[in-house]
């Protein structure tokens, strides 16, 4: 190769290819998106007796980009599941809240919050799955919001309660809607895209080359 990019002249350093390694050039707008000029393409042309090297770094890398995905799809995971901790946490939270109201109101508090959790194990999260969001525990948040606000406490006990119900109400509304959005958030386009050019590149790789072992 070195011969016969050598002329007269003697081996160009420009960029201009000498004349006998001008039909390099012919080759330059297939890998121009990757960044190589007509050196790099004469310096690939006797490293293909190298192919295994190349390959098996290319599987390190797509190897890296998968254990990246790993990762960021555990810590969405753990993510989730603390949500899910701090709603179920905030829950009892207001059942004991509860305790503190007249007997009419604690009554039908503590049965919204019995009702509610029986929608988010027997409706929403099966929904979630399918990637379909209800909505309907979140009609009873709104129903346990308007009767706490249309309460009138009588004296220090019930303002206490009523306050606490309201914080922990609050609590559990954004703890529910964290939940919703774990269910909607997946892996990044760029993510995808990278694993599954990263495969087609790595296998494709494998079989143009003829590789028996990297």
């Amino acid at each position: 190769m070195w011969t016969a990019c050598s002329t007269e002249t003697g081996f160009s350093i420009t960029n201009e290819a000498p004349v006998p390694c001008s039909w390099l050039r012919f080759l330059e707008p297939l890998t121009m998106p990757l960044g190589f000029n007509w050196q790099i393409n004469v310096a690939l042309i006797p490293g293909m007796a190298a192919r295994e090297v190349a390959v098996g770094a290319l599987g390190t890398i797509y190897a890296v980009v998968l254990a990246f995905v790993v990762v960021v799809v555990w810590e969405h995971y753990d993510q989730a599941q603390s949500n899910s901790e701090n709603e179920i946490s905030a829950v009892a939270d207001i059942y004991r809240a509860a305790d503190d109201l007249p007997p009419a109101l604690r009554t039908e508090q503590q049965a919204l919050l019995i009702r509610y959790i029986d929608l988010m194990i027997s409706d929403e999260l099966p929904a979630m799955q399918t990637g379909v969001h209800t909505g309907r525990s979140q009609l009873v948040i709104d129903t346990l919001r308007a009767n706490t606000t249309h309460f009138v406490p009588d004296n220090p006990v019930d303002t206490n309660a009523r306050e606490r119900m309201s914080t922990t109400l609050e609590q559990l509304a954004n703890t529910r809607r964290e939940r919703v959005a774990d269910g909607h958030r997946g892996l990044p386009l760029v993510l995808w895209m990278a694993l599954i050019i990263g495969a087609l590149a790595t296998i494709g790789f494998v079989y143009l080359f003829e590789l028996k072992h990297l």
